[in-house]
């Protein structure tokens, strides 16, 4: 399927969002939350940030301000950071365990502290390593930017963000 990036790719069902500005072939838009994300508390329990995400994407659609997209990413992009951030932390926890048991047993240390000690510093060096090469691709590859997929009618934002989209737009969405 050709997408309005222009790419031959398969993409995820996509977010809803609010033009906010234009600046040459950039749209700046807010992210609208879904319905279910206004319900779930998560914002008052300090889990999530209550401000709403503004991003910059290509205007591959000639939006104007005020109008609503959806954007898609690529679903190679989901995929490749689902593993970044879960299975190759995962991994790298796990090999600290093992490598902590082995070297414990060796080095006449408890192998269970030793394991604890050395899965946490490998998770935390990965999440480090994680943030240094999420800086870098943002800047360098364009396979995780997301990008204007359509422009939705009003009546169709309703539904798909829930019934006062438009409404609350300054307002916080958690109660």
């Amino acid at each position: 399927m050709v997408n309005a990036a222009g790419t031959n790719q398969s993409e995820n069902k996509g977010q809803v969002a609010k033009v906010i500005s234009l600046s040459g072939t950039k749209a700046t838009v807010k992210v609208q939350r879904h319905t279910s994300c206004r319900k779930c508390g998560a914002c008052n329990l300090g889990i999530v940030s209550n401000t709403e995400k503004s991003i910059e994407v290509e205007n591959t659609l000639n939006v104007h301000e005020g109008d609503y997209v959806m954007l898609g990413i690529k679903s190679g992009a989901v995929l490749s950071a689902s593993f970044i951030l879960y299975l190759i932390p995962l991994l790298t926890f796990l090999a600290g365990l093992v490598i902590g048991n082995i070297w414990g047993e060796e080095l006449g240390m408890n192998p269970d502290v030793l394991s604890i000690i050395l899965g946490v510093t490998f998770l935390v060096l990965t999440f480090f390593v994680i943030y240094i090469y999420d800086k870098r691709i943002r800047e360098e590859d364009n396979k995780f930017k997301p990008y204007i997929t359509r422009i939705v009618n009003e009546d169709e934002v309703e539904e798909l963000v829930g019934e006062d989209a438009g409404e609350n737009e300054g307002e916080d969405d958690c109660h």
